[in-house]
């Protein structure tokens, strides 16, 4: 395993560069960011719910 990322390490790198840069240029990679965007947005806002409860039981 390790001969083969020795051999071939940059072709694989070079790879996902290229495949990174054709999404992000093309109309797929705003779908994509998109969906990340709101993906992260509804799991920040279930944490704060989650948070705020945990907040609001506290009794000192």
């Amino acid at each position: 395993m390790d001969e083969f990322f020795s051999k071939y390490g940059w072709l694989v790198v070079a790879a996902l560069v290229i495949c990174v840069v054709l999404l992000i240029v093309s109309p797929v990679g705003e779908v994509v960011k998109t969906s990340i965007t709101n993906m992260v947005n509804q799991f920040a806002g279930a944490v704060n719910t989650e948070f705020a409860g945990a907040i609001n039981n506290i009794t000192l």
